[in-house]
């Protein structure tokens, strides 16, 4: 029979069992133009290396984005 309390110790993020990340590489072929696309609600220190700044669009170069804001 499992613990209730064996969630958290499970759960606990480390350098064996690190946080999800999302960094994309967003090539808008149409045009040429490239950027790396992070849609995290709380930067992380991994992919704020990669940048950083305020949630904005980015459908003026790549449109399939939509409304959609990211950093």
């Amino acid at each position: 029979m499992a613990s209730p309390h064996s969630g958290p110790a499970v759960d606990r993020l480390d350098a064996k069992r690190p946080a999800l990340t999302h960094l994309m590489y967003a090539l808008a072929a149409h045009n040429g133009t490239a950027r790396l696309v992070n849609a995290e609600s709380r930067v992380q220190d991994w992919t704020g290396q990669f940048g950083t700044g305020d949630p904005h669009r980015v459908d003026d170069t790549l449109p399939s984005f939509g409304p959609e804001q990211v950093r």
